[in-house]
């Protein structure tokens, strides 16, 4: 993450795991900083997006969990 991460939504539940640097992160009216190893979790409607604010690289691994998956078995 280069800086912001605009808030936004999403339908689904999205699971986002902090794999380098620290940021803050924002969930609804919440600010939390986060760093790495720890996960935030999104509820489906919530607002929510990053903001790296140390300057130093950050990556992030979203998740979007679904009840829809669909899987296809190949011999």
């Amino acid at each position: 993450v280069d800086g912001v991460v605009p808030t936004h939504i999403h339908p689904t539940e999205e699971a986002m795991v902090i794999l380098e640097g620290e940021m803050d992160a924002i969930l609804g009216d919440e600010v939390i900083t986060v760093g790495v190893g720890q996960t935030v979790l999104a509820p489906p409607g919530i607002r929510h997006g990053f903001v790296n604010r140390s300057g130093a690289p950050a990556r992030v691994l979203a998740i979007f969990p679904t009840a829809n998956m669909e899987r296809t078995l190949v011999d």
